[in-house]
């Protein structure tokens, strides 16, 4: 929270619609940022402390008029908008903080398990969209072969 003003700054120098932000801890347990908020709007999933996961979506007031509902994980990993853009057509926005280092564990690993679940979760939320966009800190790999190049891959493959 002590960032955003600077990413605000930056949002609007852009023009940005929309931005995913990582790692936000719980908001309600920092200042309230509320009062700096003059062209968005921050949607967040709080992490379970000030210090662990928690994700937002900074919509800004040019496109809130059109989202129709929020989504949010209680894990702090996922936060979701629902937008309507045109009649009928419900577009789904995600910000989405996978956990890392998980190549190589076994599917026991509770880590593992968690990834599983947020895939699952996210699933579940994508039924009647039309669209889906997925952002975020997407570190999350299964196996090692995750974090090479397809050329690095199929050479090792060889």
């Amino acid at each position: 929270m002590r960032k955003l003003p600077d990413i605000l700054h930056r949002c609007c120098e852009l023009e940005l619609d929309v931005l995913a932000v990582q790692e936000t801890g719980d908001p309600a347990l920092l200042p309230s940022a509320s009062a700096r908020l003059s062209s968005y709007s921050l949607i967040t999933a709080p992490g379970p402390s000030s210090h662990q996961a928690g994700v937002a979506l900074l919509i800004s007031r040019h496109i809130a008029p059109l989202c129709r509902s929020y989504l949010r994980s209680k894990s702090g990993r996922l936060v979701g908008a629902v937008l309507e853009l045109s009649k009928g057509q419900r577009t789904l926005l995600v910000c989405v903080y996978m956990p890392s280092g998980i190549d190589g564990l076994g599917s026991a690993d509770p880590r593992v398990q968690q990834a599983h679940e947020l895939y699952t979760e996210l699933l579940s939320w994508t039924g009647d969209m039309r669209h889906v966009v997925i952002m975020g800190d997407l570190n999350e790999t299964l196996t090692r072969w995750d974090r090479q190049s397809r050329a690095d891959a199929v050479a090792a493959a060889g």
